[in-house]
C-alpha cells in the first residue's frame, strides 16, 4: 500500500518523473506543450481516487489484516522551520503555480505570445535563475552544490535521449511516422473510444511492474504520439492515462524501489502473497482508472 500510494501519487502533479518524461515525449514528437492545467484537474482527482479506491478494495474485498499494527505508537519530533526553509518553500509553491500559468492565460494576450516563445523550458530556468539570486540570511535561496545530490539524474538522462531521438524518429524525412500511422488506421477507425482506453492502461499497468516506470510511460506516450492522427480521442488524454496506469507498479520487486524493498522482507510476506496481492489490486485499479477515466475525459475536455 505504501509502495503503491507513493509511486501513484507522484503522477498527480506533472513536475515529478513520470509527468516530466510524458510532457518530454508529447512535446518532442507533436511539437506542441502540453496543458499543465489539464493535466493537474485530470490526474490529481484520480490518483486521488484510485488511492481511495485501493484502501477501500483491500478493507472490504481483500480483507487485508492490519492488527500487527495495532500497537505501533507514532512518536512526534519537534521539528521547527528556519526563515530561510519557510521562504524556499514559498518560492517552491509559488514556482510550480507560476508554471501553471501558461495555461489559464488567454491566447489573445501578449502574455501568452511571451509564454509561446518562451516554452516550458525557458520559463523554468528564468524562474530557476531568480531563486538563485534571491538571498536569505546572506545565503543563497538554492545552492547547487547542496541541491546536486539530490537532484533526478535519471530523469535527466531519460530525457537527454529521448528528446534527439523521438525528435530523429519522428521526422517525415525517416517515415516512420507515417508508416505507424497507416498500419494502425484500419485497426483503430473501428475500435470503441473506452477499449482504447483499456488496452492502454492495462498494457502500460503490467508492463511497468517488469520494467522502469519512466521508460514505461515513454515509450507508451510517443506512441500514442505516433498513432495520435488516427485515435478517436485527444492524445493528451492518452499520456495522462499512461501516466497514471504506469504508476500502478505494485506485484513485482522490479516494479519500484519500495517494491524490492518489502518483498526482500520474507519474515512478514511471502513472494507468493505480495504477487497475488499486488496483481489483484493492479488488475482492480486498472479497472478504476478505466471507467474514472472515461467518464472524468468527458468532463474535463
Amino acid at each position: 500500500g505504501m509502495g503503491f500510494s507513493l509511486s501513484f501519487g507522484d503522477s498527480a502533479l506533472p513536475f515529478k518523473g513520470s509527468g516530466i518524461v510524458a510532457i518530454g515525449a508529447y512535446q518532442a514528437i507533436t511539437g506542441e506543450s502540453m496543458n499543465l492545467v489539464h493535466f493537474v484537474l485530470f490526474c490529481m482527482p484520480l490518483s486521488v481516487l484510485g488511492i481511495a479506491a485501493y484502501v477501500l478494495f483491500c478493507k472490504y474485498c481483500m480483507k487485508v489484516d492490519l492488527s500487527p499494527l495495532k500497537n505501533y505508537v507514532h512518536v512526534k519530533e519537534n521539528v521547527t522551520l528556519s526563515l530561510k526553509k519557510k521562504v524556499a518553500l514559498v518560492g517552491v509553491v509559488g514556482t510550480l503555480l507560476f508554471l501553471l500559468l501558461p495555461g489559464v492565460v488567454p491566447p489573445s494576450s501578449s502574455l501568452h505570445d511571451v509564454f509561446g516563445m518562451l516554452g516550458l523550458g525557458g520559463l523554468s530556468l528564468l524562474l530557476l535563475a531568480v531563486l538563485f539570486i534571491i538571498r536569505v540570511e546572506g545565503e543563497p535561496l538554492i545552492d547547487v552544490g547542496k541541491i546536486a545530490p539530490f537532484f533526478p539524474w535519471n530523469v535527466f538522462f531519460i530525457l537527454v535521449v529521448l528528446f534527439p531521438l523521438a525528435n530523429a524518429i519522428s521526422s517525415d524525412v525517416v517515415g516512420l511516422n507515417a508508416i505507424i500511422s497507416s498500419g494502425v488506421s484500419a485497426l483503430l477507425n473501428n475500435m470503441p473510444t473506452a477499449l482504447i482506453m483499456a488496452t492502454v492502461i492495462f498494457l502500460a499497468a503490467y508492463i511497468t511492474n517488469f520494467a522502469n516506470n519512466m521508460v514505461i510511460c515513454a515509450l507508451f506516450v510517443t506512441i500514442v504520439c505516433f498513432i495520435r492522427d488516427s485515435l478517436p480521442i485527444h492524445p493528451e488524454i492518452l499520456s495522462y492515462l499512461v501516466v497514471l496506469s504506469s504508476s500502478l507498479s505494485m506485484f513485482f520487486p522490479a516494479a519500484n524501489p519500495i517494491n524490492a524493498i518489502i518483498f526482500g522482507q520474507r519474515d512478514c510476506v511471502s513472494f507468493r502473497q505480495e504477487f497475488t496481492h499486488g496483481f489483484i489490486c493492479c488488475s482492480f485499479l486498472c479497472c478504476v482508472l478505466l471507467v474514472s477515466g472515461y467518464v472524468w475525459s468527458r468532463i474535463v475536455f
